[in-house]
Order: C-alpha cells, then sequence, then structure tokens
C-alpha cells in the first residue's frame, strides 16, 4: 500500500467515525430535558409560539426515522472494509449538519427559539441540501455518492421546511402573534418561499420529496382542524409543486445519463 494510499484510508476512517458520532449526537440531543431536568422540551417551545406553518403535532413522528437513518449510515461507512473508492467528502457536509441539529436542539430547550435558533436550522438545512445536491451530481459515477445522497435527503427536506417554520414562531415571539389576516398572509408568503426553497433543491430525489411532502401534509392537516383555508390551500399547492420538481428533475438526470 502507498502512503498516498494509506493517508486516503486514514481520512476515510476519520470521516466515518466523525459521521457516526455527530448522528448520534442527534438524537441524544433531543432528550436533554428529559434527561437532566434542565431548560424546556421542543415540543412544549413549538406549542407556545407556532403558527400555521408548523405542522400537525403528530408530523413530528418523522424524527425517528430521520435519526435512524442518519445513524444507520454512520454506522454503514464507519463499519465498511477498506475500499479503493474513496467515501464522497459530501459526507463532510452531512457531519456539518448533524452536528447543527444537534445544536439547535440544545438551544431550543435550554436557551429556547429565537433568531439564534433561526440561524443554526439555517445553517443544518443548507449543509444538508448542499450535501444532497452535490451528491447527486455526482452519483452518476460514484455508487457511494448515491447513498450518501439518499441517507441525506429526508434529513434535507424535512430540515428546509423546518427553518421556515421556525422563522414563524421567532416572529411569534419577537414581535408577538398578528391579527388573523395578517397571520395568514405572512403564512402564505413563507410557504411561497418554502415552496420555491424546496423546488429548487429536489433535484429529483424522491426521499427528499417524501420528506418535504410529508411535512406539508401535515401543515395542511394543522389548517384543516383550524379552518385557515388559505394556508392549506398554500401547503396542498406546496405539496404539488414539490412533486412536479422532482419529477421533472429525475427526466432531466434520466436524458442526461442516457
Amino acid at each position: 500500500m502507498t502512503s498516498l494510499q494509506d493517508s486516503r484510508l486514514t481520512s476515510d476512517r476519520a470521516l466515518a467515525m466523525t459521521n457516526l458520532v455527530l448522528a448520534s449526537a442527534q438524537p441524544a440531543a433531543a432528550y436533554v430535558t428529559r434527561l437532566t431536568g434542565r431548560g424546556v422540551s421542543e415540543a412544549e417551545r413549538s406549542r407556545k409560539l407556532s403558527g400555521p406553518v408548523t405542522p400537525a403535532e403528530g408530523t413530528f413522528a418523522i424524527w425517528l426515522p430521520l435519526f435512524l437513518t442518519s445513524v444507520a449510515h454512520g454506522a454503514r461507512i464507519a463499519l465498511r472494509p477498506p475500499q479503493e473508492q474513496p467515501l464522497p467528502r459530501t459526507n463532510w457536509l452531512m457531519s456539518a449538519a448533524y452536528s447543527c441539529n444537534a445544536a439547535w436542539s440544545l438551544q431550543a430547550q435550554l436557551r429556547g427559539l429565537g433568531w439564534a435558533s433561526v440561524g443554526i436550522i439555517l445553517a443544518s438545512a443548507t449543509t444538508a441540501s448542499t450535501a444532497l445536491i452535490l451528491a447527486e451530481r455526482e452519483s452518476e459515477h460514484s455508487p457511494e455518492s448515491r447513498n450518501t445522497a439518499n441517507a441525506v435527503a429526508p434529513l434535507a427536506g424535512w430540515l428546509t421546511l423546518a427553518t421556515f417554520a421556525n422563522t414563524e414562531a421567532t416572529l411569534n415571539g419577537v414581535f408577538g402573534r398578528p391579527a388573523r389576516r395578517e397571520e395568514t398572509v405572512r403564512s402564505v408568503a413563507l410557504l411561497l418561499a418554502a415552496t420555491l426553497t424546496v423546488a429548487t433543491a429536489a433535484r429529483g430525489n424522491r426521499l427528499y420529496t417524501a420528506a418535504v411532502a410529508w411535512g406539508l401534509g401535515g401543515v395542511v392537516l394543522r389548517n384543516v382542524r383550524e379552518r385557515k383555508a388559505a394556508v392549506a390551500i398554500a401547503a396542498g399547492l406546496g405539496c404539488a409543486a414539490a412533486l412536479a420538481a422532482t419529477v421533472f428533475g429525475g427526466r432531466r438526470s434520466a436524458r442526461a445519463a442516457a
């Protein structure tokens, strides 16, 4: 084995272990309040400040498969035997997304929702989405990049929507809840911005779109229950736009590969 190969394998091992540790830190951070008795749980913080852009409570069950996928991916690359093909460097971006996600959980529980939490979750969504976009570009020539893309895609989709929900909660906390009409206008504007963002990042990845559709479906459900038709319609249209962008992106990728 040459010194160059040895150096690459060492780098791969460091990357794999970093990815696994930070993936595991996410669920651990989410339970800090329950384990230590300090702070306020994320769910309670959200209930106090959430608005129409926040999905119905049952929607947050998605965190279980998101955490499991992250940890399973980290374990897989940590346990894989040495290979000629190096690990995609996009795994560093995934690790950054995991660390920001864990940091957001700690911030939300111990200090509350605010502009700092918006900045942290935006950083997490941005790094996860960037990892997805880069991994999708490399996936035509690298099966490992395809695995990376599929592992990070649902987290990227969910975090993107969560950024806009967190922004809404922060606005409620800083400026107070607006009147119903102003709240509706603001919610529709946030959902439009979220739709444009996810349509750009989808890249034809069905797992990304599935997470987005789950989140927007939760928004629809909440607003149907609360009889906020305009917001429910905006969320439904956003879901349809994300699905259309995925279909279009998939066809474009197929034509490029042909």
